[in-house]
């Protein structure tokens, strides 16, 4: 029940129609998918996306780090101590934040599978009714129907 293996794979996909952006356009998506395998054979898998022209992380760096710093973290270790495991992973390497966001949603998967469960049921808020699905300045009521009306706040509200 510890993390024995970290694996890393590229893959490149293309995407059914370019995505634009005013700083790039691209018609392929460039990713790493993180796989951890603990002891009992179960897997948990995360992604770290290759955006050279925004957040100025690699593939290669990305890949650097969740087999070197990030590995050293969790091999041999449990998933059951799971906030440890974060907070040690956000502290062994400056920056990198695609790799740490990898390794994290890699642990929550892995986490979820050992539970009999998907990583998004244990994320997901028990009660979704009262989940704002959609917040809007105050005076606007763009609101889920089975919300009530947000209220603006007065505390956050400047006095004059």
């Amino acid at each position: 029940m510890t993390v024995t293996d970290v694996r890393c794979r590229r893959l490149t996909a293309a995407l059914h129609s370019p995505f634009v952006t005013a700083l790039r356009a691209t018609s392929t998506v460039e990713t790493l998918v993180v796989e951890l395998v603990d002891s009992d054979g179960l897997h948990g898998f995360g992604e770290s996306p290759q955006v050279w022209r925004v957040t100025g992380e690699s593939l290669a760096g990305a890949e650097a780090c969740l087999l070197g710093p990030l590995r050293d973290v969790v091999i041999g270790r449990s998933v059951d101590d799971l906030a440890d495991l974060l907070l040690e992973a956000a502290s062994a390497v400056v920056a990198n934040h695609g790799a740490k966001a990898a390794l994290d949603v890699a642990l929550h998967d892995l986490a979820a599978r050992r539970r009999g469960s998907r990583c998004l049921a244990t994320s997901a808020p028990a009660d979704t009714a009262s989940t704002p699905t959609s917040l809007s300045p105050p005076g606007m009521q763009t609101v889920s129907p089975r919300m009530p009306p947000l209220e603006p706040r007065r505390d956050s509200l400047p006095s004059s």
